[in-house]
């Protein structure tokens, strides 16, 4: 089994993926019913990990970004809504 993708359910797929790629800078490609943003990086170990019970379990976080900076101790300043329409 490999490692591939991190999938997020999109009412706008265009503007969502627009905004990963920008906050991320990671490289684009679209077709008409998917869009796909790579960057680097790969799976982390969680030795605390708790699996999530399926169907009626807590719903515990499973899936989340770790975004950072390498060129400034400042918080990011854009967000979804500075990322301009397509």
């Amino acid at each position: 089994m490999k490692y591939q993708v991190v999938a997020f359910a999109a009412a706008d797929p265009a503007a969502e993926s627009a905004f990963w790629a920008s906050m991320l800078g990671g490289q684009l490609e679209a077709s008409s019913d998917w869009h796909l943003v790579t960057v680097d990086g790969a799976p982390q170990l969680a030795p605390a990990h708790v699996p999530p019970e399926w169907p009626d379990g807590p719903a515990w976080q499973q899936v989340h970004p770790d975004l950072g900076s390498r060129t400034s101790p400042k918080p990011a300043t854009r967000s979804w809504r500075s990322v301009p329409p397509r």
